[in-house]
């Protein structure tokens, strides 16, 4: 659609408004109450912001000619010409920033191994980040049969998930929930979802917190160096590291929490929508302000593991999707709909805030790769990294056993 047919069609809706305003205050059925709410609908001004595109469209080209290089380095690497990129892998490359991409192309300075590490750990990390949400700390059911909502609300001292007076790890080695630091969440977001502004919210994490919750978890998290690296910059990487893997529990802090009503927490974890950071200002001596933008995410129906072409039609086939008119939410104050671009800000502590935001910069990247490779509607296909017989661990075999015939060669 053109600039000008956007202009008129515009124009035409707001004609056909101003003609259905008068019949519907002169109807029987108009009580005072819904003129009332009519006016604080219309004296409404939520924040709102331009939205970019889930990909830069005019990157698309360029990721895929350096995308199918690497695809060609790989074959080389690995002394096997079928070998192909899945939905999923791809992805990946063209979430990540352009700039990390070219780092890629191959050469003499191409990270050959690291990159393998990336393409093999994207799916059993994205496999924790869909998954993990919904593990309860003392649960013994698997990620894949638990589909309770976990309980949470703020911490009233009755919940057995919670110690009330210091973090023990269970008798199963997972370690408790912070109460402070979920009450100060809900505090901080005044009892309310950020979203909609709705009372009684969860406390939900941004970054799962099953990611550390136990030993093994954390093992794994710490292995992601090659994700971190190249989705968030080199630079970048060791701080995610401490966040994420200096210990049990690690990340169960506020800076990794936000409030959201209870519906809008379960299509979270199905990726139908996604939050993006747009950056801190300072707020006063103490305290930054962080701006997140709303996007309700297109999500592509199919298999992520399925081999992709890496042609511009397979690209904009993933970004399509629509999302059903039953999955919609609005600000309870004004019954403003929740639109994609619309932006929602929080106060804490400068530091609090720098972590905030990689959090939300890992949730955005994985989210819409998630969305776009089919994983969100298919986490059941996704490879379980613990499994001796996944793709990872044969993968692993498979990279050793290549290590070890070129040792002998040497």
């Amino acid at each position: 659609m053109t600039s000008t047919e956007k202009l008129e069609k515009l124009q035409k809706q707001r004609r056909e408004a101003i003609e259905a305003l008068d019949p519907f205050l002169a109807h029987d059925s108009t009580l005072p109450e819904d003129i009332m709410m009519l006016m604080i609908y219309l004296n409404a001004r939520p924040q709102h912001a331009s939205k970019a595109d889930l990909l830069p469209r005019d990157e698309i080209e360029e990721r895929l000619d350096i995308i199918k290089k690497i695809l060609d380095e790989q074959r080389l690497y690995l002394d096997d010409q079928t070998i192909q990129f899945t939905k999923l892998q791809l992805s990946a490359f063209l979430v990540m920033p352009l700039e990390s991409l070219r780092q890629l192309i191959p050469g003499p300075f191409a990270p050959s191994e690291l990159l393998d590490s990336f393409l093999f750990t994207i799916e059993p990390w994205l496999n924790f980040f869909l998954k993990g949400r919904w593990l309860q700390p003392n649960d013994n059911a698997s990620a894949e049969t638990s589909n309770v909502t976990p309980k949470k609300r703020k911490f009233d001292g009755s919940d057995d998930e919670y110690d009330p007076n210091t973090r023990r790890v269970g008798p199963d080695g997972k370690i408790r929930r912070n109460q402070a630091e979920r009450n100060k969440c809900f505090d901080r977001d005044n009892e309310v979802c950020i979203i909609t502004k709705a009372a009684n919210p969860d406390v939900c994490h941004i970054v799962p917190f099953v990611v550390n919750v136990s030993e093994e978890n954390r093992a794994i998290t710490g292995k992601l160096k090659s994700i971190y690296a190249f989705m968030f910059g080199r630079a970048v990487e060791p701080k995610l590291q401490r966040l994420l893997a200096n210990g049990l529990g690690c990340s169960d802090k506020s800076w990794n929490m936000i409030c959201l009503n209870r519906q809008l927490h379960f299509w979270w974890a199905e990726a139908r929508f996604g939050l993006k950071c747009l950056g801190i200002t300072r707020h006063d001596e103490l305290n930054s302000r962080i701006q997140v933008q709303f996007y309700w995410l297109p999500r592509h129906n199919g298999n992520p593991k399925e081999y992709a072409r890496l042609e511009v039609n397979e690209v904009q086939e993933m970004l399509q999707g629509s999302r059903p008119c039953s999955i919609s939410a609005s600000r309870v104050e004004s019954n403003r709909s929740i639109v994609s671009g619309q932006i929602f800000e929080m106060t804490m502590e400068h530091e609090e805030a720098a972590n905030m935001k990689l959090m939300v910069d890992v949730q955005w990247a994985l989210i819409r790769i998630a969305a776009m490779s089919g994983a969100a509607g298919a986490p059941e296909l996704l490879d379980d990294p613990r499994d001796p017989d996944s793709d990872f661990q044969v993968r692993v075999r498979k990279l050793l056993e290549r290590k070890e015939a070129l040792s002998s060669l040497m």
